[in-house]
């Protein structure tokens, strides 16, 4: 029996929730711009402070990010993300079309927010004597250089979170290509390449449950000693499976 996953998708919303989606969403791009954080002022301070040794740039760093900059980031993630949604019309919960994301992100202000951030942590860490007031003077100098680098990588990031999604849905496409073919051994290529890809990017629903639905499909045929005839009963059972 051919397997016709557009048929499917008719179930796409059943199972995985909105919020489950959106949380997962919203951990992914705070990993992903605390990192960007994390290089831009890394950079930020070398480009700035050239004569600063490794040493130096390193406890900098660290003192920022222990006066609490961590926890906040998140907070401000999220914050900037909903404010981002919420003026381009998404108010669903997950961002459903990864081309949005780059919108969002600057709808929310998203490098205003770290900027904010920035401030915040380094008053704090002069009054707590973690660093010096000229200290404090040389991070400001430095604030535009690391917001400019960290602002370049959320846009590389956000381009290549869309080839990524567009890789992988071609990867599906390719997989039922194969399928109707009964090519079990060009399936094994697309469903390796689905595979591999598919925990880079960020999670969009709809790529989700088709990437899924291959997935137990394909076991299904694989365990069946690469039998493509299967039952009905079978095919709703892996579709089932999918959540």
């Amino acid at each position: 029996m051919e397997v016709n996953l557009l048929e499917l998708d008719k179930n796409l919303d059943n199972g995985v929730t909105n919020k489950e989606i959106e949380s997962s969403q919203n951990n992914f791009l705070q990993t992903n711009i605390g990192k960007f954080v994390n290089e831009g002022i890394d950079l930020g301070l070398r480009a700035t402070l050239p004569d600063f040794i490794e040493e130096d740039v390193i406890e900098i760093k660290d003192v920022l990010f222990n006066e609490g900059f961590k926890e906040a980031l998140k907070e401000t993630v999220n914050k900037a993300v909903e404010a981002g949604k919420g003026i381009i019309g998404i108010f669903t919960g997950d961002i459903k079309d990864v081309t949005k994301l780059k919108e969002i992100l600057k709808e929310g202000k998203i490098i205003n927010k770290i900027s904010k951030l920035i401030d915040n942590a380094t008053k704090k860490a002069v009054k707590n004597g973690s660093i010096s007031s000229s200290t404090s003077s040389l991070i400001k100098s430095s604030k535009n250089a690391i917001l400019d680098v960290i602002e370049d990588k959320i846009d590389v990031s956000t381009v290549a979170q869309e080839k990524g999604i567009q890789t992988i849905n071609t990867s599906i496409e390719k997989w039922q290509e194969a399928y109707k073919e009964q090519n079990f051994k060009k399936m094994q290529t697309y469903y390796d390449r689905i595979k591999k890809n598919l925990n880079k990017y960020i999670e969009i629903e709809s790529t989700i449950t088709k990437a899924r639905q291959v997935e137990n499909i394909h076991n299904l045929i694989k365990n069946n000693g690469k039998n493509f005839n299967l039952t009905k009963e079978e095919i709703e059972l892996a579709d089932a499976l999918t959540f």
